[in-house]
C-alpha cells in the first residue's frame, strides 16, 4: 500500500495463512509499519490505512504487534486466532473494537473527493432554502427495506428511487437517476438513511447538511452512535418504516423542532465527525492495543 507518510511501510505477512475478511493487517515496530493486505473492495484498504498512518504519525503511537482491519460492510468477531479485530461496525452493543471508515478519506467512487472539502460544502448548501418540501433519497437495492421506502416515492411528500449503479468505470460510478450528496441538500428539505449490505458510509456526511436525518433503527453501530440521540440529532424510524409517514408529518408541525435537529446535528459532527477526529479515534483505538488494554 502506497503511503504519503514519513514512516517507512514495509509488507510482510501476518500470522494468518489465510484470509479472514476484506481488510489488512498491519503492527508497528520504532519507526516501521508493516502491513499485510488481504486486499478488498474499491479503495477501501487504502484510505482505511491513510487513516491510520496518520494517527501513527501525528499522534505518536507506540508500537504495537498485530492487529486486524476489517474494511467490509459487516462487522467481524473481535479477535481472530488470539489477533484483536477492528470493524466498522458492531451489532454486539460494544464499540470498544469500532474503527472510523474510509470515507472520512475519500469516496471517490460516488464523486466524494474529499471528506472534509465534502462536509463542508454540505454545510455550506444547507445554508440555502432547499428546492423542494420533500424527504428524499436514491440508494442501491441492497436491503428489502429500500424497496419499502422507494414505494413511498409520490413525488409529493417522498422523491425516493432504486438506483443501479454503472459500473463500467469502477473509479467513478454513475447511474441514470444519480443525485450527489451535494445536490440532495440542494434539492430536499428532509434526507433519509437507511441500512444496506451492513453499516452506513453516508450518515455522518448527513449530519453536515443543515437538514434533518431521518434515522432507521438498523443492527450495525458505528463508533460514534453511543452518543447520538433521538429527537436531538436526528429523528427516529422504525426499521421497517412503519412510522415514517407520521414521523414526517409530527416534524412538519413543529419547525422550532426542526431547526433544533438541524442546529445540533451540525454541532455534533463538526465536532465528532471530521476527519481530525477520525484519526483521533484511530489513536485511540492503536494506542490501546499498544498497551494491551484493547480485549
Amino acid at each position: 500500500m502506497p503511503t504519503t507518510s514519513s514512516i517507512c511501510v514495509v509488507a510482510e505477512r501476518s500470522p494468518l495463512t489465510w484470509k479472514p475478511f476484506d481488510g489488512f493487517a498491519v503492527r508497528k515496530s520504532a519507526n516501521t509499519v508493516y502491513v499485510h493486505d488481504f486486499e478488498g473492495f474499491e479503495t477501501r484498504n487504502l484510505s482505511t490505512f491513510r487513516l491510520l498512518l496518520a494517527a501513527i504519525d501525528m499522534l505518536c503511537v507506540e508500537d504495537f504487534p498485530w492487529i486486524l482491519v476489517n474494511t467490509g460492510d459487516r462487522d467481524a468477531p473481535t479477535s481472530i486466532k488470539g489477533i484483536p479485530s477492528l470493524s466498522y461496525s458492531t451489532t454486539c452493543g460494544t464499540h470498544d473494537h469500532v474503527c472510523p471508515d474510509f470515507v472520512f478519506d475519500h469516496w471517490r467512487q460516488t464523486q466524494l473527493d474529499d471528506y472534509d472539502l465534502g462536509a463542508k460544502e454540505l454545510t455550506t448548501l444547507g445554508m440555502t432554502r432547499p428546492v423542494t418540501d420533500q424527504l428524499g433519497w436514491r440508494g442501491a437495492l441492497t436491503h428489502p427495506v429500500r424497496q419499502v421506502l422507494a414505494g413511498l416515492d409520490d413525488k409529493r411528500d417522498f422523491d425516493t428511487e432504486l438506483i443501479v449503479w454503472d459500473r463500467s468505470n469502477p473509479g467513478r460510478l454513475t447511474c441514470s437517476n444519480f443525485v450527489s450528496l451535494a445536490d440532495q441538500v440542494r434539492r430536499w428539505r428532509y434526507l433519509i438513511d437507511i441500512e444496506g449490505t451492513g453499516y452506513s458510509g453516508r450518515l455522518k456526511l448527513l449530519f453536515f447538511s443543515r437538514r434533518v436525518v431521518f434515522l432507521q433503527q438498523r443492527p450495525f453501530e458505528e463508533w460514534y452512535f453511543p452518543d447520538l440521540k433521538p429527537w436531538m440529532h436526528y429523528v427516529p424510524v422504525r426499521r421497517d418504516l412503519a412510522d415514517l409517514i407520521e414521523q414526517l408529518h409530527r416534524l412538519k408541525q413543529q419547525p422550532d423542532l426542526e431547526q433544533m435537529i438541524t442546529d445540533r446535528a451540525l454541532e455534533f459532527a463538526s465536532l465528532r465527525l471530521t476527519r481530525g477526529a477520525a484519526i483521533a479515534r484511530w489513536g485511540e483505538l492503536l494506542s490501546s492495543h499498544a498497551r494491551g488494554t484493547l480485549t
